[in-house]
């Protein structure tokens, strides 16, 4: 028996997912496909395509109100009430210093699950769950972005696009770790 090209895999499986609703994208599989397939929550920030590791999203929401901390770095945006939990949020566009978003239905926060305590994402856009092979994935170029090379985990080549796969580890670290104020 033959296995199909990763191409016909990857093209398969983005067809399978190309449903952006939360509840589609909350229900996406935990666990990487058989045949080594990788799924990435994918999304846009200014006019770049991002991707975070399916398995760290504990779920999407709606732009909610936040509430500003002052003293935080400039990247933290404030907080959230999230269903009676206190959500920091992290503002991508502030931390890879893309200016301001406009005012959009589509702004929303990826919320996830780093050791044991959720951290809301702010992005412009949450795209679509794509699953790559890793033939797909390719080491970052370290040019090109703007971007701390640091939080870039490696590129991806889907259909049809090529999006920065993001290293939330080092992303949550640095918010952690950050000491400045804005």
């Amino acid at each position: 028996m033959t296995e199909p090209a990763a191409d016909e895999d990857a093209t398969d499986a983005h067809d399978a997912a190309s449903d952006t609703t939360p509840e589609a994208l909350n229900a996406a599989p935990a666990r990487p496909s058989p045949g080594g397939l990788s799924a990435f929550l994918t999304f846009r920030v200014a006019a770049g395509d991002y991707g975070v590791d399916i398995l760290k999203v504990h779920e999407i929401v709606g732009l909610l109100p936040v509430t500003p901390l002052h003293g935080s770095p400039q990247a933290i945006s404030g907080v959230v009430n999230l269903r009676g939990n206190v959500v920091p949020v992290l503002s991508l566009r502030a931390l890879f210093n893309l200016g301001a978003a406009s005012a959009s239905p589509h702004r929303v926060l990826i919320i996830i699950d780093h050791d044991q305590e959720l951290i809301g994402l702010a992005v412009d856009q949450v795209l679509d769950v794509v699953r790559l092979t890793p033939a797909q994935i390719s080491p970052p170029s370290g040019s090109g972005t703007g971007i701390d090379p640091t939080f870039i985990q490696a590129v991806g080549r889907g259909p049809g696009r090529i999006m920065t796969l993001l290293d939330i580890e080092r992303i949550l670290s640095f918010r952690a770790t950050r000491a400045q104020p804005a």
